[in-house]
C-alpha cells in the first residue's frame, strides 16, 4: 500500500513539474500538514499585471510578457499590429478560429486586453510611459531612462536604433526639444538618425482606433521641414521646442488597429470560447479534479480517490501534450 501511495505521489509531482504547472516554491507534498481537515488545494488562473519593468530586459516581468509576445507573428511593429488587427476583425468563421493555435489565441487576447487597459484606464502621462514599456517589449527593445525631462528618445528598438514614441489624440502635434534632438544625433552608434512613431487615438470606446505612423528624422530632414510652416515650426512660447504638425506625420501611416473597448476584447474572447473551452478550460477542470482527489486521498485515505487522481494526472498530461 505504501509503495503504491509513493508511486502516486511521484506520478502527480512529475506530471505537474514536467508541464511547469507546479510551483515547488509554494507547494511541496512532503511539507503539507494533512492533519488539518480544512486544508485545501486551490487552483487559480494566473494573474497578469501591467508593469513599467516590461521596458527593461532581464527581469521576471519582462520575461513573462515576452512569452506572450513571442507568439504574435511578425518581426516589426507594423507586422505585429497588422496581425493583431486581423485577429480582431478578419477571423470570424469557425474554420479560421479553429485553425489558430491555442497559444497564439491566448497571446493575442492577453496582448489586446493589456493594450486596451493602458489606453482606457490610465491618464495621459502614465499611459504614455506604459505604452513605451509595452512597445519596447513588443519589438524586443529597451526602454531608456531620459537623461533630462525633455529627452527625445524613448526606447531602443531591436536594431539598436532610437525611437521617439508619441501617443496622441487625433490631430495632436509632436513636440520636442531641438537641443535634445541634436544631442541624440551626436550618438555615433545611432547613425545620426531617429525614428518617430506617432500613434493617433481616433474615436471613442467601441469605435476607438489606433492609427500608427512612422517616419525618420535626421538633421537634414529636421532642417527642411522646419522651413515649411505647414509641416513644422518652432514653439513661439518655448524657443527651443519644435512642433511637427499632423500634416507632416500623417503622410506616413503604417498600420491601423481597430482596438475598441475592453468590452470588445471580451466579445472577441467569446468568439474563441469553444476553441478555448475544448482545451484550456478542460485543463483547469482536470487540475481542479486532480487537486480535489489528492485531497480526498490524503484526508480520507480513499483508494477510489487515489485511482481518480492517477487518471486525472494521466489525462492532464495527454491533454497538455496534444494541445500545446
Amino acid at each position: 500500500m505504501k509503495n503504491n501511495l509513493a508511486k502516486l505521489d511521484q506520478l502527480i509531482v512529475e506530471v505537474l513539474r514536467e508541464k511547469k504547472l507546479l510551483n515547488e516554491d509554494t507547494f511541496d507534498p512532503s511539507k503539507v500538514d494533512f492533519s488539518k481537515a480544512e486544508k485545501q488545494l486551490t487552483i487559480k488562473l494566473p494573474q497578469f499585471r501591467i508593469s513599467e519593468a516590461w521596458g527593461q530586459p532581464g527581469n521576471q516581468d519582462r520575461a513573462l510578457i515576452e512569452k506572450f509576445f513571442s507568439k504574435i507573428e511578425g518581426a516589426t511593429i507594423q507586422q505585429r499590429v497588422d496581425n493583431l488587427n486581423s485577429f480582431i476583425n478578419e477571423c470570424d468563421k469557425d474554420s479560421c478560429i479553429n485553425s489558430i493555435e491555442i497559444p497564439k489565441v491566448l497571446s493575442n487576447l492577453v496582448t489586446l486586453d493589456t493594450l486596451a487597459s493602458i489606453i482606457h484606464e490610465f491618464g495621459a502621462s502614465p499611459a504614455g510611459f506604459l505604452f513605451e514599456s509595452f512597445l519596447s517589449s513588443l519589438v524586443g527593445g529597451t526602454q531608456i531612462t531620459p537623461v533630462s525631462s525633455v529627452s527625445t528618445e524613448d526606447f531602443i528598438d531591436q536594431y539598436n536604433a532610437p525611437v521617439s514614441l508619441k501617443l496622441l489624440a487625433k490631430g495632436g502635434r509632436v513636440k520636442g526639444s531641438l537641443p535634445e534632438l541634436k544631442r541624440a544625433f551626436e550618438e555615433e552608434s545611432w547613425g545620426n538618425k531617429m525614428t518617430y512613431l506617432v500613434v493617433n487615438k481616433i474615436g471613442k470606446n467601441d469605435e476607438l482606433k489606433l492609427v500608427w505612423h512612422e517616419f525618420p528624422i535626421n538633421k537634414g530632414i529636421m532642417n527642411r521641414i522646419l522651413k515649411d510652416y505647414s509641416f513644422a515650426q518652432m514653439d513661439p512660447k518655448k524657443p527651443t521646442q519644435f512642433i511637427i504638425k499632423p500634416a507632416y506625420y500623417t503622410q506616413f501611416p503604417i498600420a491601423t488597429l481597430d482596438l475598441g473597448s475592453r468590452k470588445k476584447i471580451i466579445d472577441i474572447a467569446r468568439r474563441y470560447a469553444d476553441r478555448l473551452g475544448d482545451s484550456v478550460f478542460m485543463i483547469y477542470k482536470l487540475l481542479d479534479s486532480l487537486g480535489m482527489n489528492v485531497n480526498n486521498y490524503f484526508l480520507e485515505q480513499s483508494k477510489t480517490a487515489a485511482l481518480k487522481a492517477m487518471s486525472d494526472a494521466a489525462e492532464l498530461q495527454k491533454k497538455i501534450t496534444d494541445d500545446f
